[in-house]
């Protein structure tokens, strides 16, 4: 009985729905339907009104600082943006391509990133910048040349065409493509020799592979050189933008008396880089510091430079490994001749020789590099000539020790233990030996003056070294110790500079903090003055 009552009920509920149904009028069920779908319309064409951005605000303009590669579109920001907006912009050859649909989109997310105030190089510091989005667009991207496909017979008939081959080179070209090596096939090859035996190329076969070799690299610079021909003339075209707004599917476009509106505009080769002033003002202005003091050394050769502790102690440690009668130790570290640290420190080792010649002490330079070593020499000999003492050099005073980081050390290290040197120079590059040499020297009792710019060195010689020439120190030892005008200039010169900008960092960061205080106080100007543009 249960069965067959589930039967009989489930087809007259079915059946009572269905007459139900038929009983009510075919218009009041549209009217029931009808209006969610037209209110959902109309809400959202509500929403992509407040969406568009004021048609007065949309322009086109020029990519800054580009070299002519790209163009801005920038519009602005709805004061009620709704969530799920996104822009569309679409760029055109033509205002009449759009009416064709001959036209390309790109899209712009709603973020920070969008806005112009996250491009300052472009837009500037002011508040309005963010108000307003921009695009960022490269013609060239968009509407980028084909790339070039692999050298196959028919682009080489193409190239022969074109007078780029000559008949004769064409069928020479042919024919030694076809001894390019072959793909791999997908069953086992054969490993008979008489296979092995037909693989291989002839003298003349193979100077012909390389002779097709050159060729085809020719040709591909060839294509390089089209392509970026290619790019230039497309970006330097003009070309048409509309913007749109765009949600759940739909796209409004930005009009005006039911027109969208259209902007043109075309990248130019920019022949100065504004954004790049700030760098020249600065640099004419220190330029001019360097050459005004230059004059005042000339006029003045005891113009102030301040002490340097370790340079003014070169003339101690040398007197007293003659007092001691002792030998003088210089290593320029494992730098080779182009670090400028070594360079720097070749003027060093020119003072020191020059005075070692003078209380007749020895001078042992000990080297890593054969360069290095070759320029030492030169120098003390030119040292011992200048000194009135040119029979007391030794070029085996000057001597490449080993090319190995730690060989070098070991080797040098033997050096001190043995000759017990009475003054010990460390000036140049240095790295893991920095330790090793200054804890060595220490242990002789010598006196240690050292000198570098890497700062992860410094420390060691800190603490083993008597005197330690930190950073730029280095590289003032050459004016320092030949008092020459146009070093001894441009040296001080370097120190109001550096001086200056240390003022105008401490008079910027109190400027600008009175400026978050006080409302409506612009110190835009400053911040591009000293800001270094990337663009």
């Amino acid at each position: 009985m249960r069965k067959s009552a589930a039967v009989i009920v489930k087809p007259l509920t079915t059946l009572a729905v269905i007459a139900l149904a038929a009983m009510l009028p075919a218009g009041r069920v549209a009217a029931q339907t009808r209006p969610a779908t037209t209110t959902q319309a109309t809400t959202q064409r509500a929403i992509l009104a407040e969406a568009i951005p004021v048609a007065e605000s949309l322009r086109a303009f020029d990519l800054p600082n580009d070299g002519g590669k790209g163009i801005i579109v920038q519009w602005a920001k709805p004061a009620d943006e709704p969530n799920g907006v996104t822009y569309i912009v679409q760029i055109a050859r033509t205002k009449a391509d759009f009416q064709a649909g001959k036209f390309e989109t790109q899209e712009v997310s709603p973020s920070p990133k969008a806005l112009a105030s996250a491009k300052p190089a472009y837009f500037g510091y002011s508040d309005d910048a963010n108000k307003l989005y921009y695009a960022e667009i490269v013609p060239a991207a968009v509407f980028g040349p084909a790339k070039p496909g692999p050298l196959t017979p028919e682009r080489l008939k193409k190239f022969a065409d074109k007078g780029v081959l000559t008949p004769s080179e064409l069928d020479r070209a042919l024919a030694a493509m076809k001894l390019l090596p072959q793909p791999a096939p997908t069953t086992k090859p054969t490993t008979s020799p008489a296979a092995k035996e037909q693989h291989k190329l002839t003298p003349a076969q193979q100077a012909e592979l390389e002779w097709y070799q050159v060729l085809a690299a020719y040709l591909t610079k060839l294509d390089g050189e089209h392509v970026d021909a290619e790019i230039d003339t497309i970006n330097s075209a003009p070309y048409s933008f509309r913007l749109g707004v765009k949600l759940d599917g739909q796209v409004a476009l930005v009009s005006h008396d039911g027109e969208p509106i259209v902007v043109e505009a075309q990248a130019v080769v920019n022949l100065f880089k504004w954004g790049k002033l700030n760098n020249l003002i600065l640099s004419l202005a220190f330029s001019a510091v360097v050459v005004a003091f230059i004059q005042v050394a000339k006029r003045k050769p005891g113009l102030f430079i301040r002490k340097i502790a370790g340079l003014e102690a070169i003339d101690e440690a040398i007197g007293r490994a003659t007092e001691m009668d002792r030998p003088v130790f210089f290593t320029h570290g494992s730098g080779s001749v182009t670090a400028l640290p070594v360079i720097a420190s070749l003027n060093i080792l020119s003072r020191i020789a020059y005075r070692a010649a003078e209380h007749d002490s020895r001078v042992r330079v000990m080297n890593q590099d054969p360069i290095t070593t070759a320029v030492s020499q030169e120098i003390v000999q030119q040292a011992y000539t200048e000194a009135g003492r040119p029979d007391a050099y030794n070029p085996d005073e000057v001597s490449l020790v080993a090319s190995d980081q730690f060989s070098y050390v070991a080797a040098v290290s033997g050096r001190m233990v043995r000759e017990e040197p009475g003054a010990i120079f460390l000036m140049g590059t240095f790295g893991a030996d920095s330790l090793l040499l200054s804890e060595t020297g220490a242990s002789t009792g010598a006196i240690q003056i050292a000198g570098t710019d890497s700062y992860t060195q410094l420390p060691f010689f800190v603490t083993t070294c008597d005197y330690t020439l930190m950073g730029e120190e280095l590289y003032a030892a050459s004016a320092y110790l030949s008092r020459e005008p146009r070093l001894l200039g441009s040296l001080r010169g370097q120190d109001v500079g550096k001086a200056f900008i240390m003022i105008v960092l401490v008079l910027g960061i109190i400027l600008f903090t009175a400026a978050a205080a006080v409302k409506g106080w612009d110190l835009d100007w400053l911040r591009r003055l000293l800001e270094a543009s990337n663009a």
